[in-house]
C-alpha cells in the first residue's frame, strides 16, 4: 500500500512515468502503466471533458 500512496504522490506531483519506473525498479515502463493504470484513468476523462 505504500508504494501505491508514493505512486500517486508522484504522479499529482507531475514525476514523469519514466522516472517513476526507475524509482520502482521496474526493468520496462509498462509494468509501471499496468500497476499503477488507475492514476492515469482520470487523465484520460480530463481529456474526454476537454474534447466535449
Amino acid at each position: 500500500m505504500a508504494r501505491h500512496t508514493n505512486a500517486t504522490m508522484m504522479y499529482k506531483a507531475g514525476v514523469k512515468t519514466k522516472v517513476m519506473q526507475e524509482r520502482f525498479g521496474h526493468s520496462v515502463i509498462s509494468t509501471t502503466l499496468d500497476i499503477y493504470t488507475h492514476l492515469f484513468k482520470e487523465d484520460q476523462e480530463e481529456v474526454s471533458s476537454i474534447l466535449r
